[in-house]
């Protein structure tokens, strides 16, 4: 009997929960491990040992480690030399080379590695462009890869033509994580018989104490209502930081009771963000992943606005880890948002500029009265058992 063997590949994959989204596939291998005798992971990350192996259960799991060649790895103690002027942890460019690169060494490690035990499916986690092609085409094997989020940039004809050159391929398995995304791949005639929506999950198995419960509420700034904002997470960068920040300040200027967090990742925190600090009742920090644990279970909302009304987001992990909290979200109207954030039960969806601000007041009145429905949301539908079940659905039948 041949031996199941899965490939993961991706970017800033740790085997250990650290910061970002790949702890959404960190979680995964316990579901799915069962399904397969190796569980083969490749990553573009810097790490002291390139190469760890153990077990989950009876599933063999090795990770290989391959460091990038441009772009700084976060959340780790191997850091590259920053050679290039950037713009925040992850620029656009550099790491579109960064992606070709690492693409053409993934796709030799990958038949190195075939040729001992050939793979019964292989999953990208991450959008290598037209490496997705070179790897569908070259490896023998089912290629599936994640598509994570739509964000209008630039020339919209080059980035559609970038999409179609991504995902457009006659073998490879599309999984976008928002039916939204779904469908705009569709109108971008990539064949809908291969899109296969899958949505992002969090462990609803393990129920988490809601927020204000860790809170002191017994007088002074800790109890005011806490709005966190997070960045930079998936899809979300220094605009929508701005926009977030001058939403904060004219809320607060016209007398809402709350105190606001911006927590960035210490590789996001750029140093320009000093000149904020000093504004009453905004906080701006750069936090270690056990120090927004902690703030996220102190929020009372979480603050999400985008900049770009034509981004598609996945959305953000992030928002369901906050909705399991029975954390309520305040976001603007993007497509996609509204398969998150019902109005008035799991948060509020603001429509323009002035209706942030206006929302930020009905939130911070009403958000305990939406916990109970957040935390169902995330039951219902974006339960990491149920994203398993559906990628060991895909893997079974893309052949």
């Amino acid at each position: 009997m041949n031996e199941r063997h899965l490939a993961l590949v991706g970017l800033n994959y740790s085997h250990r929960i650290s910061t970002g989204d790949k702890n959404f596939w960190v979680q995964m291998l316990g579901l799915i491990a069962k399904e397969y005798d190796r569980i083969t992971l490749i990553s573009i990350r810097s790490e002291t040992e390139k190469y760890a192996e153990y077990r989950v259960g009876d599933c063999i799991v090795q990770v290989y480690y391959i460091p990038p060649s441009l772009v700084e790895t976060p959340d780790t103690e191997q850091k590259r030399i920053r050679i290039f002027w950037r713009k925040g942890a992850f620029p656009a460019f550099w790491g579109a080379v960064e992606k070709i690169i690492s693409g053409l060494m993934i796709c030799v490690r990958l038949k190195s590695i075939q040729r001992k035990t050939p793979f019964s499916n292989i999953h990208l986690m991450d959008n290598f462009g037209l490496i997705n092609r070179l790897i569908a085409f070259t490896i023998q094997a089912p290629v599936s890869v994640s598509a994570m989020a739509y964000k209008k940039a630039g020339n919209l004809l080059v980035y559609h033509a970038y999409l179609r050159l991504s995902y457009g391929y006659k073998k490879l398995a599309v999984v976008p994580y928002s039916n939204a995304f779904a469908e705009k791949l569709k109108g971008l005639s990539v064949k809908a018989g291969l899109i296969r929506h899958i949505h992002w999950g969090v462990d609803t198995g393990k129920p988490e104490s809601y927020p204000g419960n860790a809170r002191d509420e017994s007088a002074g700034i800790d109890a005011l209502p806490l709005i966190l904002w997070a960045g930079y997470i998936q899809q979300i960068g220094r605009e929508d930081f701005l926009l977030a920040l001058k939403s904060a300040q004219a809320a607060l200027a016209k007398g809402l009771r709350a105190m606001f967090v911006f927590a960035f990742k210490p590789e996001s925190y750029e140093g320009a963000f000093d000149k904020y600090k000093n504004i009453e009742g905004i906080e701006i920090r750069a936090t270690q992943s056990a120090e927004f644990l902690d703030w996220k279970k102190k929020a009372s909302v979480f603050f999400s606005p985008f900049s770009n009304k034509f981004c598609i987001p996945a959305p953000p992990l992030t928002w369901l880890e906050m909705l399991a909290l029975g954390t309520p979200i305040l976001t603007t109207a993007v497509p996609g948002v509204k398969e998150v954030v019902m109005n008035g039960e799991t948060g509020y969806v603001a429509e323009t500029g002035p209706e942030i601000i206006e929302k930020l007041f009905v939130i911070v009145e009403k958000h305990q009265s939406m916990r109970e429905k957040c935390r169902l949301k995330v039951v219902q539908s974006f339960s990491i058992q149920d994203s398993a079940k559906k990628y060991i659905d895909l893997w079974r039948t893309h052949i």
